[in-house]
């Protein structure tokens, strides 16, 4: 079976689509003002750290607010807001709750939690550079966590 996509009009036929689309289609928009500092857009990976002291400025403290494994339990304030509208809703309409696992940590937690799983898996038999590079593939290093922003 042979295409027509090999044909230089067929190609032209597929770009004059995707442009027509392009311009007569609806505007895209954001869920949310972008042009706002207001922490809602965070990117936080390998490429985009943050540092020690870095520490969102609107956590709240949810584990009295909505179900949690722990006694203490933060979240930033729209998170919060969201989570706990959430939890409620869930719990309406399936007559069962929902458990916060885990929520903010600080750069030391996160650095705390990094290392003591390299150190389990030392434990384990691994030498440090294969139980450092395995604890990488699963859990984020120190100020690449998105945890860190609440």
């Amino acid at each position: 079976m042979q295409t027509s996509f090999g044909k230089p009009w067929s190609w032209g036929l597929c770009l004059g689509l995707i442009f027509g689309w392009l311009l007569f289609c609806p505007q895209l928009t954001l869920a949310f003002d972008t042009t706002q500092d207001n922490q809602m857009l965070l990117l936080v990976n390998s490429k985009h750290t943050l540092d020690a002291s870095w520490q969102p400025n609107d956590l709240l403290d949810i584990a009295k607010l909505a179900p949690s494994t722990k006694s203490q339990m933060q979240l930033g304030d729209a998170a919060a807001n969201a989570y706990v509208r959430m939890c409620t809703a869930y719990k309406a309409e399936n007559n069962l709750p929902l458990n916060t696992i885990s929520g903010f940590r600080s750069f030391a937690v996160q650095k705390q939690l990094f290392y003591g799983k390299v150190a389990g898996r030392q434990r384990s038999g691994q030498s440090y550079t294969t139980a450092y590079n395995n604890t990488l593939r699963y859990t984020a290093f120190p100020g690449t966590s998105e945890h860190q922003t609440g």
